[in-house]
């Protein structure tokens, strides 16, 4: 059975959304000695764009896959 590329991709851009949050909550938030707080937030947002697209990616590649298979049955 072949694969739909599109549905691939999307799967494996939520992996990398969900890699962000893993790498967020192993890399320790620390405080410089200016008392400026370090941390790595800019990846939960990553994390959420990744995650929201790849679900969409997901959805339409389902969509167009059942599109097509609704043709090729008539």
């Amino acid at each position: 059975m072949k694969k739909n590329k599109v549905i691939i991709i999307g799967i494996c851009i939520m992996i990398l959304g969900f890699i962000c949050f893993i790498i967020r909550s192993v890399i320790p938030t620390t405080i410089a000695e200016d008392g400026t707080l370090q941390d790595h937030f800019y990846l939960v947002g990553t994390g959420y764009i990744l995650i929201f697209s790849g679900i969409i990616v997901t959805i339409i590649g389902c969509i167009t896959k059942i599109i097509k298979n609704h043709k090729n049955e008539k």
